[in-house]
């Protein structure tokens, strides 16, 4: 869908290191560092980013990863382009009227302030299950993504933690309860009880609706991945409904 539209540049540029790094590689961005490693060797990131770096030395970490297999400690997830890279939004901007998925605008409530937002890694990162308050339009650039999705439902089987407001599951992320570690089986027994997860993959030029409550947790591919968040408010006439 998204490489269909010749005149959405954003597709084939972000995706474009060189471009990157002429365009913003001098901005310090945001990346998420705290994390843990699971049995299958992926880095599960466990919070909102908290360091800052040069995006021209991320962006490097991402190339030594997909030469040589070195271990990149980094996630660039959750980062606004409207205050981060504000030389990619104004690129988001310009192409606005060749969006591809432009006609599904009047479906959706206001885009959220903070704008359009990116999740970029390499090395097979993950997202820990989580559920957004906003409706969620996912556009893959680069790579693939995996996600694992559960309805508003299944929120009191996935051991929603306090201290992250209850949007994020203590539950280990893409593992059903069979698969958990015979020592952890009890402490996270009601997770046999969710009426998921229904795996959804996307590649580069899939676009994808997230609704608003639905938990899920999230893969990205070994090479590059890089996806850009569209968080829209619910519509005023879907808010009534529910």
């Amino acid at each position: 869908l998204l490489a269909s539209a010749p005149g959405w540049t954003p597709f084939a540029r972000f995706s474009d290191f060189e471009y990157l790094r002429t365009r913003c590689g001098h901005r310090r961005v945001l990346v998420k560092a705290l994390g843990l490693v699971d049995k299958e060797r992926r880095r599960v990131f466990v919070s909102d980013p908290e360091l800052k770096l040069p995006l021209v030395d991320y962006l490097e970490m991402v190339e030594a990863t997909e030469r040589d297999g070195a271990h990149c400690p980094f996630y660039l997830g959750k980062v606004s382009l409207r205050s981060e890279l504000p030389e990619l939004n104004q690129d988001l901007e310009a192409a606005a009227h060749a969006w591809p998925l432009g006609p599904l605008a009047p479906c959706f409530g206001e885009l959220i302030p903070q704008g359009v937002f990116t999740y970029f890694g390499v090395g097979r990162q993950v997202t820990a299950t989580h559920f957004d308050p906003n409706e969620n339009l996912l556009c893959c650039l680069s790579g693939s993504k995996r996600l694992w999705l559960y309805p508003p439902s299944d929120a009191e089987f996935l051991y929603p933690s306090p201290s992250s407001d209850g949007s994020r599951a203590s539950a280990p992320p893409f593992q059903l309860h069979e698969e958990l570690p015979q020592a952890v089986r009890g402490t996270f027994a009601d997770v046999a009880r969710t009426r998921g997860p229904v795996e959804v993959r996307l590649e580069a030029g899939d676009a994808f609706y997230l609704p608003v409550g639905w938990w899920h947790c999230v893969e990205g591919s070994h090479d590059r991945n890089m996806i850009l968040n569209f968080w829209m408010r619910v519509h005023p006439a879907k808010r009534h409904e529910r």
